[in-house]
């Protein structure tokens, strides 16, 4: 989060031009394949509209609000509204890391897609700084970035929004609390929820928690590869793009394939990448990987007369590379089974890019009859793809 912003603004912005904890190896060598200089104003987030090419990009604008703003594949700026969160009860006044939803999929809603915008509230000169201590996913119209409306979140679950990240599908909608990640129905982000929550209806929006899986709360920013949700953490001396693989479980929500992070990136911080913010990936567009890379992370230097973005490719094509060096799993990494079912290993499985091997029965007195009490190799080998992976089923004596 660009706090350092709020001492050296006045009434608005003038535009301007390490791994202590257990995580798993990238599944594939990420190369820095080229810097790009922008606006300073750029500071919190970013992300990208696959289907019109078109960035967008979050900033601090002002000790009471913040900015969105609106450019092409190549940066050249299309719209902005530099005080895009309204007047609220709350007192929202700071956007974090958004995310495009190109799908909308609430029934309420009649505009598509929608920026999905991360609220908090931060005055520094405040004791407690989180002034209102609650957070919210406010809407905003991409093509006029007007703010629509906003959903206020369940304060005892989450005190700040400090990023979102929409799944692939556009069902689900991932931020965090502390070390907490949570997952939230995107269908309940809608002017009705919203309406009702202003007339006392309906109190805060509850998230489902994922687990105390992250290992720093302080997190900038998220995008979607490939079924996996990456991450751009803060780790003090050097900061990290770490992974989680998301699948849906047989109810129909995500569940993460391992609670253990895979290491994507790491960098040590320096005077040129002095603090991490947000993350976006992109796909070919017209021909072309929009500022040649397909991880966009944003970063700010020490001395902040600019900030960067740092474009990410494949260091060498792996096994199912498509052109460009884009990435994929060239692994199977072998999830944890025990405890699931039958059907929820074989998803795992898939998801993991592995398949299910010999499946025998052991007998067992304990409470585990139809679940998996063993597996061969253990979960975290790295095989070729699509590998199998033998599993032992408990069944009642």
């Amino acid at each position: 989060m660009a706090r350092w912003i709020f001492g050296r603004l006045g009434p608005m912005l003038v535009v301007g031009a390490v791994a202590g904890w257990l995580a798993s190896p990238a599944l594939a060598e990420w190369k820095l394949g080229s810097t790009t200089t922008a606006s300073i104003a750029y500071n919190q987030g970013i992300t990208f509209d696959q289907a019109l090419g078109n960035f967008f990009f979050v900033g601090v604008s002002s000790t009471s609000n913040s900015a969105l703003y609106r450019t092409n594949a190549r940066l050249s700026r299309t719209a902005s509204n530099t005080a895009v969160i309204p007047p609220t009860k709350e007192g929202y006044n700071h956007a974090g890391d958004a995310s495009l939803d190109p799908k909308n999929v609430s029934i309420t809603d009649t505009a598509t897609p929608r920026v999905l915008l991360p609220l908090e509230c931060y005055y520094p000169s405040s004791n407690p700084s989180n002034t209102c201590g609650s957070g919210a996913f406010g809407v905003v119209d991409p093509a006029t970035l007007a703010f629509r409306y906003y959903v206020k979140l369940w304060t005892p679950q989450i005190q700040k929004a400090m990023w979102d990240e929409i799944s692939p599908d556009g069902q689900w909608i991932f931020t965090s609390s502390g070390t907490h990640l949570l997952v939230y129905n995107a269908a309940d982000i809608n002017k009705q929820r919203a309406d009702y929550q202003r007339a006392g209806v309906w109190g805060g929006l509850g998230g489902t928690d994922l687990g105390a899986v992250l290992p720093t709360g302080d997190v900038s920013g998220a995008g979607f590869y490939q079924g996996r949700l990456f991450l751009s953490l803060n780790r003090g001396t050097s900061f990290q793009v770490v992974s989680y693989g998301i699948v849906t479980a047989s109810g129909g929500s995500p569940m993460l394939l391992d609670a253990t992070p895979t290491i994507e990136i790491t960098i040590t911080r320096s005077s040129a990448n002095s603090e991490p913010e947000g993350l976006a990936v992109t796909a070919a567009f017209n021909g072309s990987y929009p500022l040649g890379g397909v991880l966009h992370w944003q970063m700010l230097p020490s001395v902040k007369l600019t900030s960067r973005v740092l474009n990410y490719i494949a260091s060498s094509p792996v096994s199912g590379s498509s052109p460009g060096g884009v990435p994929v799993a060239a692994k199977c990494v072998v999830p944890k089974l025990t405890n699931r079912t039958l059907n929820m290993a074989k998803r795992l499985l898939l998801a993991a890019h592995c398949r299910l091997g010999k499946v025998s029965v052991v007998h067992t007195s304990g409470s585990r009859p139809g679940k998996v009490v063993g597996q061969k190799p253990k979960p975290r080998t790295r095989l070729p793809i699509r590998s199998r992976v033998a599993v032992i089923l408990g069944e009642r004596r």
